[in-house]
């Protein structure tokens, strides 16, 4: 196979891919919020949509690739857009499964919630800069 070739599959499979993940996370939401399901009902939707990004990653280090270098400033405005899509997505499906927003428990949940979601983001973020600095040093 040439090389040319090989790219044009390459792409194939990172757009399919992306499109599976999508559909994992649009069945995910669907059944959520039409169908008002529970985790052990979602369990495959959540094992895609968790399993497949930790998958890359680790990939990514074993082959000795580091993603890309985005900058501090461009990093806090897409975690807390992401962080604050998140809560507006999580607060929209409570609002129209249980038409309220006054359990205390909800809001201790996205507490816990934001605070996974910035120290996984942080620390994967350190994991990205720090192998970015052996693959420099490497090939120097």
């Amino acid at each position: 196979m040439d090389e040319r070739l090989r790219q044009i599959y390459h792409r194939i499979y990172s757009e399919l891919f992306l499109i599976i993940l999508l559909l994992a996370a649009a069945s995910l939401i669907i059944k959520t919020l039409v169908y008002g399901q529970t985790l052990p009902q979602t369990w495959f939707e959540y094992v895609i949509l968790v399993g497949s990004p930790l998958y890359r990653a680790v990939r990514r280090g074993m082959l000795g690739a580091a993603g890309e270098q985005t900058s501090t400033k461009n990093f806090a405005i897409r975690l807390a857009a992401a962080m604050t899509a998140a809560v507006l997505l999580i607060l929209l499906a409570v609002y129209l499964r249980t038409g309220t927003l006054g359990n205390g428990a909800l809001f201790a949940f996205l507490g816990v919630y934001l605070v996974l979601m910035l120290v996984v983001a942080l620390v994967g973020k350190k994991i990205n800069s720090c192998w970015q600095k052996k693959m420099d040093e490497k090939y120097r």
